[in-house]
């Protein structure tokens, strides 16, 4: 019986760990391409007021 849970288990925390790896990717993303979008509007802005 233990036997077949350990795996279980092990699969679980594989699972947990993708999505965690998942996000905090898609989190750096989505950080990296507000900085980009940022700098964007920031020349935008600059080359509309000069």
């Amino acid at each position: 019986s233990l036997y077949y849970k350990k795996p279980n288990r092990n699969k679980l925390k594989y699972f947990k760990y993708l999505c965690y790896m998942l996000f905090f990717k898609f989190h750096e993303l989505h950080r990296i391409v507000s900085i980009c979008s940022f700098v964007e509007v920031a020349t935008y802005s600059y080359k509309l007021l000069s």
